[in-house]
């Protein structure tokens, strides 16, 4: 699927996405929520995702369902336990969803002229599989 501008849309919107983080959180935890995304949660969820990889190997269809909904599980958690520890700002989970979001639609149309990188589709989409339900339950919690 060719979508014109598409690749520059989605990098204005990346870059607005952070450059908002600034004026909704504190300057720290804007530069942290930045951390969060890029460096934290992807790290642990490979610790998680490692040992589910060969259960669904077998299964390449949902494997990176599965990475995905391990990453939305690693977020919960981790925000979990910074909210506890830090009380963290009330929109530092809505501003780290839309980063891993951004950033995910990023690396689907990565190359402006070719196909959509269908793997990372499916690893935003099991992302949500997961957080749709946990947020609703974090509502009614």
């Amino acid at each position: 699927m060719f979508i014109p501008y598409l690749h520059f849309i989605l990098r204005i919107f990346w870059g607005l996405v952070f450059i908002v983080a600034f004026f909704f959180l504190p300057f720290w935890w804007a530069i942290f929520a930045i951390l969060f995304v890029a460096a934290i949660t992807p790290t642990i969820s490979m610790i998680f995702y490692t040992p589910i990889r060969k259960f669904a190997a077998a299964r390449p269809n949902i494997r990176d369902l599965i990475s995905g909904g391990t990453e939305s599980i690693v977020f919960f958690i981790s925000y979990y336990f910074i909210n506890i520890k830090f009380n963290a700002p009330k929109y530092f989970l809505l501003f780290t969803i839309l980063e891993y979001s951004i950033n995910q639609l990023n690396r689907v149309y990565r190359n402006p002229l070719g196909p959509a990188d269908i793997l990372e589709l499916k690893e935003l989409v099991g992302f949500y599989i997961i957080l749709i339900p946990s947020i609703i339950l974090l509502l009614i919690i």
